[in-house]
């Protein structure tokens, strides 16, 4: 999945640069929300999201 996109941003002359966090793939179990639906996350240093799906 890296490789593909380093290649695919490379074919339109962008790239990553150093020090940029690219995440392959998650630690959690993938919810599949739905119209209605709020979610929160709070991540310890980097503080709180919320969002609602309509």
């Amino acid at each position: 999945a890296l490789a593909w996109l380093a290649n695919h941003l490379a074919a339109r002359g962008d790239g990553l640069e150093a020090g940029q966090l690219v995440l392959t793939g998650s630690l959690i179990k993938t919810v599949w929300l739905k119209p209605g639906d709020r979610v929160r996350m709070e991540l310890d240093g980097l503080g709180t999201v919320e969002a609602r799906f309509e």
